[in-house]
Formats: C-alpha cells, sequence, structure tokens
C-alpha cells in the first residue's frame, strides 16, 4: 500500500497549492550540475545547472526513493511537487566557513 500527503480526501492540494508547499533547497555548484541535500532522502541529489546561468531558483523533479516502514512503502511529499533549487551565494558559503575558490 503507497501512502503519501495526498492521501487526506478532505485537504486542498491544488495546482496552487501545492505551487506554495514546494521547498527551495540550496546547493553547491559545481560545473553544470547543482548538488542538494535531500531532507527526505538524508542524501544528495544532483541536478544538472546551465554553466553561467543566473543564481535564480528553478524548479527540479525530485529524485527521491521510497522509504519502507512496517512494510509500508512512504513516498516522498517531494515527487509529488518537485522542488526549486537556488544556489548558494558567494556570501552565503564564506558565513558558513566554505571556501568557494576550492569548489570544482
Amino acid at each position: 500500500m503507497k501512502a503519501n500527503y495526498t492521501d487526506n480526501p478532505g485537504a486542498d492540494y491544488s495546482r496552487e497549492k501545492r505551487t506554495k508547499l514546494m521547498p527551495t533547497l540550496k546547493g553547491f555548484l559545481t560545473g553544470n550540475q547543482i548538488v542538494v541535500w535531500c531532507p527526505f532522502c538524508g542524501v544528495f541529489h544532483i541536478h544538472g545547472w546551465p554553466v553561467n546561468s543566473s543564481m535564480e531558483k528553478n524548479h527540479r523533479v525530485a529524485h527521491c526513493f521510497p522509504k519502507y516502514i512496517d512494510h509500508q512503502e512512504i513516498l516522498s511529499p517531494l515527487d509529488e511537487t518537485g522542488y526549486y533549487i537556488k544556489p548558494f551565494t558567494k556570501r552565503e558559503l564564506k558565513k558558513m566557513g566554505v571556501d568557494w575558490t576550492e569548489l570544482p
């Protein structure tokens, strides 16, 4: 049996509402890819990112795998909506103590 957040029949999960529910994940740019930490899977996901593109957020489809709890398949809520990705700025990286000049 699959369970996800749309199983609540009384809930408002219209396209507009789902768009508002989409999180923005921050990522590290590395060439033409961006690496983000997934809060559902607990692993990094890698997405394509055009070189020299803007630092604005972009929508991506989730790469999440289901989890199994007591033999029940739990799907990521990110599967339904995807998420936005936005690169860390140089200022944010510096504040975190990351030497952005050393990133590939």
